[in-house]
Order: C-alpha cells, then structure tokens, then sequence
C-alpha cells in the first residue's frame, strides 16, 4: 500500500484519516501518495492521469530506468496504490512510464527510450486492459518504419478504440527529428497501425509529435520548436481530421501573438469542444492558450496567464482541460522564496471569460521539486505530481469551504 502524508495547512480543521491527515487548502483538500517501494531515483509522477476513482502514475526511473506505472482508486482511505505495472519485456534505460494515458477499459504507457532490436531509443508503447479486476498487458505497439532515435512514445493519446503515439525524434526525409505521428486502431481483432502523420511543412527538429490530442475525428499534434513566421521555437499544432479511415491535415495552429523561443505546442489537451496549448516560453513565463471550433476552423479566444507569474515559470508545462475547469501547470515556479517548488493554477470558465480561480502548491514542497510536472484533471479531481519529491498530489473539493465558508 501506499503511503499517505498529510500535514495541516492554514485552515480551521484537518480531517483524521489512516495513515495520516488529510489537509485543506481552501476550498480544495489535498493528498500525497508515494510509490510503496520507491527510491531517489524512481521519480514517481512523471506522467499522470485521473478518471474517477482510478488513477495512474508514471515513474520512469524505477529500477534503473527500467521504469513502472502505479495505479491507485479512491475507496474509504482515500488514494491507495493498488497495482505497479511493468513491461513484459522491458530493459535498463527504457524509461517506460515516461507519458501514458488512460481510458476505463485501457491503459497505454509509453517506452520513448527503449531500444527495438539494435535501433537506441526506437521507442514503444504498451497497452494494459482491466481483467478480472487487475491490469493486464495486451499489447506492444510499434511504428512500422522505425528506427533509431524516433522517441515513439514521446506522447500518447487514447479516445476509444483509438491510439495516438506521438514520435518527435522521427526523421522525415531528410530532416532529422521533424517528428511524426502514429495512429493504432483496433477493429475487435488487435491494435494495428492506421496511419503516419507528419506536417506538410516540417522541418528539421521541429519536433511534431511532443504532444498529442485526439477525440472523435479530431486530433492535434503540437511541434513545439516549429519556426513560425521566422520566428525559430515559436511552435505550431497541426489540426487533423479523420475521414473514412484516413487522417488528413486541415489547419495549423499558432498563438496570435507567438515569438522566438514561446514553445507552443508543449503541452496540449482537448475534450472535443475545447483546445488548450501550453506554451512554456512566452514572454519569458510561460502561457495557456485557449481554442474553440468557430465552424469553419479553430480560433483562440483566450491567452490564460497566472496571476503571479515571474521569469521561467515554466507555466504551461502540463495542462488538463475538464468541462468548465483548465489547470495549467508550471513547474519552475518559485513559491515562497523556494526555488523550481512548482506550483498549479486552476482557471474556470466564467460568464465566457476564463479567469484564475485557484493556486495549488503542494503543503510540503521543497527547492527543486519541480512539483507540475505532470498534471491531470476530470472534474472533480486534480493530480500534480513532483516526480523529484517521489510524491503525487491529489487535490479534491472541499463541499464546506467550496461554498466561502472558509473562517
């Protein structure tokens, strides 16, 4: 079982629970889980996803680098681990657990590192599915055509009986690391590759493919050190849409005020209506940029910024898009004089406007946590991980103080 740490914040009551405390913060209450067996190196929390009452942890680290996913459900004690998975043939150096996603039914985490036959750092990506109440795995995914250095697995999507793989180091002609984009299907038979996707006007080191979004016929692969403009990091996203089984690309996307070295496109997440972008660069802080579909393309109707934001925050780093609810993440931030502690911002839609509603830090963070490393969301419960601390933050409402009676 995992370990729950808990402290009391600057709050009127804390609430007793096994193994410890839970705390509130405002009108959110937090959780730290930890890995059971884990040590400096694991670096839990280097991806995460939510959905309900489960969850998922990356820990690329673990065992030399091997790396593991731990899956945790909320039951009476709260978050408590209750599987650690592993690839079947997993090897030192391959950093599985380095991005994954999560649906009710299937699990896909990433190996951007692993080395496939003699190709170092070809990447793969392996599929889990619930049966008989444990996660099993299913599956290896792998390009068709790749090679060394692709960094397949550098992302990862799922939307139903779909998977995007995202592979920023792939080659496309002659222009090494211009990244690619895979998609796997399965029909009922097996997960088998549909498609490769690149942008029509890459380049080299662009880097498409470092992060991905996919829902219904609508996906987004972000290349986040695209030139645009002449301007070289300012990033793109590349929209495609999906039309009798083939993906092509209809739009690319860009900030409105996007610059040298902005990094657009480094983290990304879509729910179908909504697009989010980080953009960990701009204007020296880092931003959020929101899209909505207005008929005929994807237009930005807002630029998220924190309201504290300072040099090298890094905001952006990871963002998690639920409903009426954005958090972004910026993991370099400084809070209270502690530097790279890392910190989570909540911005909620309202009367069309979205604005700053919550700050999350974690109680107990430290110098170089770099806590928002990985961020998820669904809802009703917020995940920021601190994979330098071994630690993963869950954040749920708090019904009493929700409602301002907060003292």
């Amino acid at each position: 079982m995992n370990a729950i740490r808990a402290t009391t914040l600057s709050i009127l009551f804390a609430t007793a629970m096994p193994g410890g405390l839970l705390h509130a913060d405002s009108a959110w209450i937090e959780q730290e889980t930890n890995p059971s067996d884990g040590t400096n190196e694991t670096f839990y929390g280097t991806a995460a996803a939510v959905l309900g009452s489960r969850a998922a942890i990356g820990a690329f680290g673990d065992d030399s680098h091997h790396g593991a996913a731990y899956l945790l459900k909320n039951g009476s004690n709260g978050w408590e681990e209750v599987q650690k998975i592993v690839a079947d043939d997993g090897l030192a150096g391959d950093e599985f657990g380095y991005d994954l996603a999560m649906t009710q039914d299937l699990i896909a985490v990433t190996a951007w590192n692993a080395t496939i036959g003699s190709n170092v750092a070809q990447g793969a990506v392996y599929l889990f599915e619930s049966q008989s109440g444990s996660w099993t795995q299913v599956q290896k995914l792998l390009a068709d055509d790749g090679t060394f250095f692709d960094n397949f697995g550098q992302s990862v999507a799922i939307d139903g009986s779909t998977v995007l793989v995202g592979a920023n180091g792939a080659t496309i002609g002659d222009q090494g690391a211009q990244g690619a984009a895979y998609v796997f299907v399965n029909p009922g038979t097996g997960w088998t590759q549909q498609q490769k996707v690149f942008a029509d006007d890459g380049d080299t080191v662009d880097n498409f493919g470092f992060s991905t979004a996919i829902r219904g016929s609508t996906m987004f692969v972000g290349a986040h050190q695209a030139m645009v403009d002449g301007h070289a990091n300012q990033g793109a996203v590349y929209l495609f849409t999906e039309d009798g089984g083939v993906w092509t690309q209809t739009q690319k996307i860009s900030a409105s005020d996007g610059g040298t070295n902005d990094a657009f496109g480094a983290s990304m997440s879509f729910d179908g209506t909504t697009l989010v972008v980080g953009a960990t660069g701009t204007d020296g802080h880092g931003a959020a940029y929101v899209f909505a579909y207005s008929g005929t393309e994807w237009t930005e109707v807002q630029k998220l910024n924190a309201d504290d934001s300072a040099p090298n925050d890094n905001f952006g780093d990871a963002v998690a898009l639920s409903g009426d609810d954005i958090l972004v993440a910026a993991d370099v931030a400084t809070v209270d004089g502690i530097t790279s502690r890392g910190a989570g911002y909540l911005f909620t839609l309202i009367g069309g406007t979205w604005v700053q509603t919550h700050k999350f830090v974690a109680s107990d963070g430290e110098t170089d946590d770099f806590y928002g490393s990985a961020a998820a969301f669904d809802g009703t419960t917020a995940l920021l991980t601190s994979p330098h601390h071994n630690a993963a933050y869950f954040y749920s409402r708090d019904t009493l103080f929700a409602d301002g009676f907060d003292g």
